[in-house]
């Protein structure tokens, strides 16, 4: 799934593990206990309003993955327009990778997606 210009609210992710623990406080927990757990407005994408509709649609039609659906559902569209009442939007440009790891300490699966966000980009 390729989002640009989206908004992170980390305020909106929970984990029970907090990452820097020393390796014998973690060794043999399951990656349950390393998953990050989103809620509503953790991603946001500012969108004039008459084409929220189309761009959930066209999220969800992106991928199948249970990850990425769960990070839709999280999904906040704000409203850009000029009209009057409308917040002004200030926008910046960067480079947010957003990733699901399955087996988060094996360094080969690691490189996998790593490499895979390589080729994304290009």
């Amino acid at each position: 799934m390729h989002l640009q210009d989206a908004l992170l609210n980390r305020n909106c992710a929970r984990s029970k593990a907090l990452g820097g623990e020393p390796i014998a406080d973690v060794r043999n927990q399951t990656d349950l206990d390393e998953e990050v757990h989103v809620t509503l407005g953790f991603l946001s994408l500012h969108c004039p309003s008459e084409q929220t509709s189309t761009v959930i649609h066209d999220l969800k039609l992106s991928s199948k993955a249970p990850h990425v659906q769960k990070w839709i559902h999280t999904l906040e569209l704000r409203n850009t327009s000029n009209g009057s009442g409308s917040p002004e939007v200030h926008v910046e440009r960067k480079l947010t990778i957003l990733t699901k790891r399955y087996e988060y300490a094996n360094v080969y699966w690691t490189m996998v997606e790593l490499y895979t966000v390589f080729l994304q980009m290009k």
